[in-house]
């Protein structure tokens, strides 16, 4: 048997590793647009490669039941025993798994390595994907001016993300196959808020993270917040940009940050009276940099002033525990690490990813209609929606 892969990043990679393992007498063609295969594992996890997750999946992890059940069928357990048995020592942090090593280039670098060692993988680089003709038992496929013939294609580009444009031509030629695709919006990434945020630009902030949608939370997270000149970043950011741009209906988005999630509000009342009364300079300079300073009470709209009445101190402390920003836009695809939508399972075989239009077509990653949250979901459905289709090879 021989496949193309169409496709050279996470899931594409994982497959191509997977059936170096398990299959090896398949041939695989890996078709790559890039200078490398799996090169958009080394920005994964901070450059540390963030595997997977070993916390439960809860109803926020991923936009779909469908991609749930995919990650459950091949688990982060299993993931991690794969990778033993071809040589990768994992380790974990707060739930979080990594490659032993701490390092997206080490760890691609070693995938990499494994796969083409198999001589039946070949990368096939410099070369356009024209279109496909899926027959009885066969594929063929126009690469440039030629046409090569696979017994099975496995999609593989990915979202739209990242200014994906080789991703952007597959989808269009997928659409001319009569493919049904959900509409791309940008998910985990910075969003733009109403509220002016240069005062501030750079500066981070440790606190807890809430989402609420028409007034009612509907996400909260502990985190870091980056601010940007015209709103927020960080991880717990990200996660709420894709939140709000799986929902489809017109809603009032406000991100909420407790700037002192250590202290309920009675004992912050309690801390910003014992320094209000020593503090011959601005209450807030005694837990922020100036800027942060000035950027808080103008949020709040409060006067910089060395000492605070108790009326005032009250409502400072909840403003700091409450310290709103309305939601204006998600940053764009080019700035934002994955795709929310794509080709719909109502194309697919689920339990093979097979298409249902035609034969020997599949569907791994991120081109599907699917994406998860922080901390190594994404990687994990690259993974499990690979093994998959190896099942049904």
């Amino acid at each position: 048997m021989n496949i193309l892969i169409v496709g050279s990043g996470c899931s594409a990679v994982y497959l191509a590793s997977l059936i170096s393992f398990y299959k090896k007498e398949i041939k695989v063609d890996i078709l790559s647009n890039d200078d490398v295969i799996g090169k958009k594992i080394l920005v994964t996890g901070n450059g540390r490669c963030n595997l997977g997750n070993l916390g439960n999946i809860g109803i926020n992890e991923y936009n779909n039941e469908i991609t749930k059940d995919i990650v459950s069928s091949f688990s982060i357990e299993n993931i991690i025993s794969f990778l033993s048995n071809i040589g990768i020592h994992v380790t974990t942090i707060n739930n979080l798994v990594y490659p032993y090593s701490l390092s997206s280039k080490n760890y691609r670098e070693f995938l990499s390595a494994f796969i083409l060692n198999n001589k039946n993988v070949k990368v096939l680089k410099d070369l356009k994907f024209v279109d496909y003709i899926s027959k009885n038992n066969e594929v063929e496929v126009k690469l440039n001016n030629n046409i090569k013939t696979y017994d099975k294609i496995v999609f593989a580009t990915g979202g739209i993300s990242g200014n994906n444009k080789n991703s952007a031509e597959i989808i269009g030629i997928l659409k001319k196959h009569n493919y049904v695709i959900n509409p791309f919006r940008p998910g985990l990434a910075p969003i733009k808020t109403k509220e002016k945020t240069a005062l501030v630009n750079g500066k981070r902030v440790k606190c807890d993270i809430s989402l609420l949608k028409n007034n009612k939370l509907i996400y909260k997270e502990h985190g870091e917040v980056l601010f940007k000149k015209d709103g927020l970043s960080g991880i717990s950011i990200f996660n709420c940009s894709s939140l709000i741009n799986r929902s489809s209906e017109i809603a009032d988005f406000v991100i909420s940050l407790d700037l002192f999630p250590d202290y309920d509000l009675t004992n912050l009342i309690n801390l910003l009276t014992k320094f209000n009364k020593s503090n011959t300079n601005s209450l807030l300079h005694s837990f922020f940099d100036k800027d942060m300073s000035l950027f808080i009470l103008k949020m709040i709209q409060m006067n910089k002033v060395s000492k605070y009445s108790e009326k005032e101190i009250k409502s400072l402390a909840f403003s700091l525990k409450n310290l709103k920003f309305h939601y204006e836009a998600t940053y764009d695809f080019k700035d934002s690490q994955v795709s929310i939508g794509g080709i719909s399972y109502s194309n697919l075989n689920i339990t093979s990813l097979e298409s249902l239009l035609e034969k020997n077509i599949y569907f791994i990653g991120e081109i599907l209609d699917s994406d998860g949250l922080c901390g190594g979901y994404n990687l994990m459905f690259a993974f499990a929606s690979a093994f998959k289709v190896l099942n049904s090879l």
